[in-house]
Order: C-alpha cells, then sequence, then structure tokens
C-alpha cells in the first residue's frame, strides 16, 4: 500500500480536495511542473539569445577550436541554454552551424567564433 502524504495542496482539483496523495501521484505531479518549467526556462533561453547574440542566422563565420582552426563555416540557428549559465549568470549562446568542408552540423558556443568570413 503506498504511503499518502497529507497536507499538501496541489494544482490538480482532485488533489486539492481530497488535501492528500500517493507518493506516486506526488512524484508525477513533480516531474510534470519540472518540465512545464523546463520548457519555459528553454523558451526564455532562446529568446534571451536571439536578441543578444553577435553573429545571426546565415552569418558566415569563422569557427577557432581545436578541431578547427579558423574553418568557415554558416550559422543555421541560434539557442539558448538555461542550465549552463555564464559567470554573469545569464544563458550561454549557442550556435549550430554548418562546416563548409565536410557538410556537418555542430553545436559551438560563443566565444568559439573569430569572427566574420
Amino acid at each position: 500500500m503506498d504511503k499518502v502524504i497529507e497536507g499538501t495542496k496541489f494544482f490538480n482539483e482532485l488533489l486539492v480536495e481530497k488535501g492528500k496523495m500517493t507518493r506516486d501521484d506526488f512524484a508525477a505531479s513533480r516531474r510534470a511542473l519540472r518540465r512545464s518549467y523546463q520548457d519555459e526556462m528553454d523558451k526564455l533561453a532562446d529568446e534571451y539569445a536571439v536578441r543578444n547574440s553577435i553573429y545571426h542566422v546565415g552569418d558566415k563565420v569563422k569557427v577557432n577550436d581545436f578541431c578547427w582552426l579558423n574553418e568557415p563555416c554558416t550559422i543555421l540557428e541560434v539557442k539558448g541554454r538555461y542550465n549552463i549559465m555564464m559567470e554573469k549568470g545569464v544563458p550561454v549562446i549557442l550556435y549550430v552551424i554548418k562546416m563548409e568542408r565536410d557538410k556537418e552540423i555542430y553545436e559551438v558556443m560563443e566565444g568559439k567564433i573569430v569572427g566574420y568570413v
């Protein structure tokens, strides 16, 4: 038999009326809230990245990484990640790029892009 958690009110109307729930119900509602929180934070991080990015979709840029030294590439998408925070407490801006030589698609951070081609 499941142990019942009492005295906690939740967003589900049935649980608010009862005022108690099983551990499984509690875990399920917690997972649902976490997913909705992550979705909202992803949307906010993407909006932040689009507004504050130096480079934009379609720009031809050079990437300076240990694998590629000033390789030309094209930016396909600008994304933000909220779970990787920079030192200022803002989301990290990531660029989805397509390399010119091998046509592969990669994600790189803003600091890895050197400049325009």
